[in-house]
Order: structure tokens, then C-alpha cells, then sequence
């Protein structure tokens, strides 16, 4: 009996998903790198902060690289291929990296000497062995 009671509630959930449009399902697309905010909770803490640079780095490689963040991440994972070389690849991250820095200063979440710091880092440091570090490849 208990059997019987389940098979009728378990097809009558699938009938109302079907019926309030549950078959026509389909996955959202991958947004704009080139036009979307990055919102992170949290205003000044340090982990905020450093999630706000690598999202915003990530976008704004990504849109250089005119890919998705997706599939950005992907490719420097090493699970999928962009077909962009290392090196304008590379470019694309500290350029990001660079944007993002400016930006959590003009919000005054960066200091000065906190965001010319990290600005130098940007510069000398290898952006692989940054990502290699993140992703540890």
C-alpha cells in the first residue's frame, strides 16, 4: 500500500513540474565579462578584497581574451583549451590584475602603499607561477 501511495505521489510531482513548464528547461548562458559588476559581500577585510581583485582580474582577462570567465577559468585549470598563447594570455591576467587593484583604491578598500605594493608585485612577479600557485598544477 505504502509502495502504491508513493508511485502516485512521485508521478504526480513529475505531472505538476511538467505542467508549470519544468519541461522546457534549459541551462542559463555564460554572462558578458565585458559588462558585469562583481559583488562580493563585505566591504574592507582582506579576504573580501582579494576575492573582489580576482574577480574582477578574471572579467576583465577574460574580456581581453573575448571568452567567457568560465571558460577562462577552465582553460587555466588546465581542463579546457583557448587556443591563446601563454603570453597574451599572461598579459590579459596582469592587466586584470592591474584594473582591479585601481579600483579597490578608488573605493578607498586599498590604501596607497598597500595598492603601489601590490601594483609592483604585478608587475615583477610571473603571472604563471601565480596561477600555477592558485590552480596548484
Amino acid at each position: 500500500m505504502a509502495v502504491g501511495v508513493a508511485a502516485v505521489l512521485s508521478l504526480a510531482l513529475v505531472l505538476v513540474h511538467l505542467a508549470a513548464g519544468g519541461g522546457d528547461f534549459a541551462p542559463r548562458g555564460t554572462g558578458d565579462p565585458c559588462g558585469r559588476e562583481v559583488r562580493v559581500e563585505g566591504e574592507t577585510d582582506l579576504i573580501t578584497t582579494a576575492e573582489r581583485i580576482g574577480f574582477v582580474a578574471l572579467d576583465s582577462a577574460a574580456c581581453d581574451l573575448g571568452v567567457s570567465r568560465e571558460r577562462l577559468l577552465l582553460s587555466v585549470a588546465g581542463e579546457a583549451d583557448l587556443d591563446v598563447d601563454k603570453d597574451r594570455r599572461n598579459d590579459a591576467f596582469r592587466n586584470g590584475l592591474r584594473e582591479a587593484i585601481d579600483q579597490e583604491a578608488q573605493a578607498g578598500r586599498l590604501g596607497g602603499t598597500e595598492a603601489g605594493l601590490l601594483r609592483t608585485a604585478v608587475d615583477l612577479l610571473p603571472v604563471d607561477a601565480l596561477l600555477d600557485q592558485v590552480f596548484r598544477r
